[in-house]
Parts: C-alpha cells; sequence; structure tokens
C-alpha cells in the first residue's frame, strides 16, 4: 500500500514539475502603440496614407511609405514560433460611409471593390489598387523571447484599413465635422503562436485610432490598444 502511494506521488510530482517547466517558459507576446504622422504618398494623391512612426528610428525596409506596423515584444521566457495574425474589421460598412462622406464634402472620391482587389479612386484620375477587404491573415514566424530580441515590427496594419482611416481624416478635414473620427471602425486581431514544444496560444485583441490633429494632407494619430 505504502509502495503504491509513493509510486502516485512520484509520477504527480514529475507531471507537476512538467507543467511548472512548461508554463516558466512558455512565450507572451505584446503590441505595442504606434504614434504617427500620415503624410501623401505622391503628390497628387492627398490622402495621408503613409503612416511615419514619430519619435522612432526604423530602417529604411519598415519605413516604407505604405507599410506601417505595431511593435511585438516577447515578454515571457520562452520563444514563440508559427506566430500568426488574423486582422478583422468592417471594410464594407465603412466603404459605403466613405461614399457618404465624399459627397457632403463634395470632394470626388470613392472605393471601388472588384473581387479581392480593390482601389480608392481621387477626382476620376488617380486610382491607387489594394488588396483584400475587412480581413486579412498574416504569418509572423518567429519571435525570440525579450532577453533575445526586444521587439520585432511584426504586425503589419493591413493597407485596406489605413486606407479607410486615411479617407476619412481627408474627407473629415474637407468638411471641418470631426465628429466623422467617432466612426473609425476598430481593428481587431487574433493573435496565434506555439512555444517550442508545440503547445498552441491564442489572444484577441482590439485596436483603435486616437486623432491628435489632422489637416486636408496630413494626420497626426496614434494605434492604441483598447481592453477587451
Amino acid at each position: 500500500m505504502a509502495a503504491s502511494i509513493a509510486a502516485i506521488a512520484a509520477v504527480w510530482n514529475v507531471s507537476e514539475v512538467n507543467k511548472q517547466r512548461e508554463t516558466t517558459f512558455r512565450p507572451e507576446l505584446v503590441f505595442s502603440r504606434l504614434d504617427f504622422s500620415g503624410k501623401p504618398i505622391t503628390k497628387d494623391n492627398p490622402v495621408p496614407l503613409s503612416w511615419q512612426p514619430i519619435a522612432e528610428k526604423v530602417s529604411s525596409a519598415e519605413n516604407s511609405d505604405f507599410s506601417s506596423c505595431l511593435r511585438i515584444t516577447n515578454v515571457g521566457l520562452g520563444a514563440a514560433k508559427n506566430v500568426k495574425i488574423e486582422w478583422s474589421f468592417e471594410f464594407d460598412r465603412m466603404a459605403a460611409y466613405i461614399d457618404v462622406l465624399s459627397q457632403m464634402s463634395n470632394y470626388d472620391l470613392r472605393i471601388i471593390k472588384n473581387g479581392n482587389f480593390h482601389a480608392l479612386e481621387i477626382r476620376k484620375d488617380i486610382k491607387l489598387g489594394f488588396n483584400k477587404n475587412g480581413e486579412f491573415t498574416q504569418n509572423v514566424g518567429y519571435i525570440l523571447n525579450g532577453t533575445q530580441s526586444p521587439s520585432v515590427c511584426g504586425a503589419i496594419i493591413p493597407t485596406s484599413y489605413k486606407v479607410i482611416v486615411s479617407s476619412i481624416f481627408l474627407l473629415s478635414a474637407k468638411t471641418g465635422n470631426f465628429s466623422d473620427f467617432d466612426n473609425i471602425p476598430d481593428l481587431k486581431a487574433k493573435l496565434s503562436y506555439e512555444d517550442i514544444g508545440g503547445s498552441s496560444f491564442s489572444t484577441f485583441h482590439i485596436f483603435g485610432i486616437k486623432v491628435n490633429g489632422v489637416g486636408e494632407s496630413f494626420a497626426i494619430g496614434s494605434v492604441v490598444e483598447k481592453p477587451l
């Protein structure tokens, strides 16, 4: 009897040690906020689609005109692999809202939808194409823990979201009705990843836009995470 109890206790101890080891080396990923300055990407296109980080040194690859990202930091003690982000927001409703704002401002700007490839059309002579609509999946890959890799520019904000938000910036500046900012859609993200042992994890996040200043060819704001 005593031997059986001892054997059971030994198995339980091994199980608990394994659980503690898994917890100890579990990755934990968190997003940073993005404080950005928006400006047009070309002289002919007044929509402030280029969101450049404020007061942050980034590489030329990260600082491209059409790419903005939320940095991801692994604050856990283990590396994360197969990191994936599934983005979503209300694209169709906001595309229709852009049409309403365009009519109110008497400024010809609209979103032309054609399957999974859309275009932002301005004054019928400027077209800017972009892929997808309100859903986008991004594979980030591998993120080391903080002691090895402080943060990576891994979460690229979908272009379709930037088109919607930047169009609201421009049209609101033209109408002078800044209450339109209240209609900027939330950007939702499901973050999935695995630890080195293959255990899977997922977290849900909601981001909003904080507007600090806007004009007809510029915008200053932040992408901030909201509490669930």
